[in-house]
C-alpha cells in the first residue's frame, strides 16, 4: 500500500479545515459587532465576546457538516444537498429544521427556537452535530 490512510488523511484534512473555519468565524463575528456599535464599552465587549463564541463554534460545525456531505453522493454531490438543507430548513423552528446547523446557530443569535430548546441546548446540539458528522464522514471514508 503506497501513500496514507484516506481516512486518516481526509480527517487530519478535516480537522485543520474545520480550526481554521472556526477561527474565521470567530473574528468574522466579533469584527461585525465592533463595526455595528460607535462606541466601545462594557456591553458591547460582552457582545463581542457572546459572538465571537458563537461564530467560532458554527464555523467549525459547518465544516465538519459539509465534510461528512461531501462523502455522500457523486464526486461529493451531497454537499449541494446539504447546502440546499440548511438554506431552506434552517430558518425554520420545527423538526426539519433540528439537524441543520443553521437553526442552532440562529438560535444562539436570539432568533426562536428550534422545538423550543433553550440557547444552551442548541450549543450541545452544534457539537453533538460536528462529532457525528466526524463519526459518519470516517464511517464512509475509505481506510
Amino acid at each position: 500500500m503506497l501513500g496514507a490512510n484516506r481516512r486518516t488523511a481526509a480527517m487530519g484534512a478535516l480537522i485543520a479545515t474545520s480550526v481554521v473555519s472556526a477561527f474565521v468565524g470567530l473574528l468574522t463575528a466579533a469584527t461585525t459587532v465592533l463595526i455595528a456599535y460607535a462606541r466601545v464599552d462594557g456591553g458591547t465587549l460582552t457582545d463581542v465576546f457572546t459572538s465571537a463564541w458563537i461564530g467560532g463554534l458554527t464555523g467549525w460545525v459547518y465544516a465538519f457538516f459539509f465534510g461528512a456531505a461531501s462523502t455522500v453522493g457523486r464526486r461529493g454531490g451531497g454537499r449541494l444537498v446539504a447546502l440546499m438543507a440548511d438554506w431552506l430548513l434552517g430558518p425554520m423552528v420545527g423538526a426539519g429544521a433540528v439537524l441543520l446547523p443553521r437553526s442552532h446557530a440562529l438560535n444562539l443569535l436570539g432568533a426562536e427556537p428550534v422545538l423550543g430548546l433553550p440557547q444552551m441546548a442548541s450549543a450541545g446540539v452544534l457539537v453533538g452535530l460536528a462529532v457525528a458528522a466526524a463519526g459518519l464522514m470516517g464511517l464512509r471514508t475509505r481506510g
